[in-house]
């Protein structure tokens, strides 16, 4: 008989809530405009910890109902590791009604969006719009999120120096890996 893994829900700790505050900074967006209130769910044993945003109604549900035994408990916000964050699709579409003003974002065209949702890198000829290098939030012409990549200049010796956006976690994710 295998053993049931024990879970815990629990409040962030500053080392996690600074981690997802740091991922925050780097696509240039206010902490408080990724969650209001930070909560661990913590599987004994696991690589990693699920980050979510509850509201209230439903911690005073967790609290008094089921007794703080759930596997989703509100808004998921992503995964933690041991030194990193790794934000969520679903962050992602909340997030991206802050591009470009607001956030650090790339917009792509038709065959960029394609490319992208396939895994793989995007060049500058696809890209319609950028205004940061580094950790980016990608979105299509009608300002769909897509997911999250890291814009980079490249230099390469057939093609010279170029922009290249790698995928981090894209919506085609789901059908390759997840889902």
């Amino acid at each position: 008989m295998q053993a049931k893994k024990e879970k815990m829900i629990r409040k962030a700790s500053s080392l996690e809530k600074g981690l997802i505050d740091e991922f925050c900074a780097s696509i240039g967006v206010e902490p408080s405009r990724c969650y209001s209130r930070l909560y661990v769910l913590d599987i004994r044993g696991a690589p990693f910890k699920d980050v979510f945003d509850p509201s209230p109604s439903v911690l005073s549900f967790l609290k008094n109902r089921l007794g703080w035994n759930a596997y989703s408990i509100g808004f998921y916000l992503g995964i933690l590791g041991k030194n990193n964050f790794e934000p969520s699709l679903p962050l992602a579409h909340k997030l991206a009604r802050l591009c470009p003003e607001k956030i650090k974002c790339v917009t792509l065209n038709s065959e960029g969006e394609k490319y992208f949702l396939y895994g793989k890198p995007v060049f500058g000829e696809n890209i319609i719009e950028y205004n940061s290098l580094g950790p980016v939030l990608v979105e299509n012409t009608l300002r769909e999120a897509l997911g999250w990549g890291i814009l980079v200049l490249e230099d390469n010796t057939k093609y010279g120096r170029r922009l290249v956006l790698r995928p981090v976690k894209d919506l085609g994710w789901y059908l390759r890996k997840g889902g």
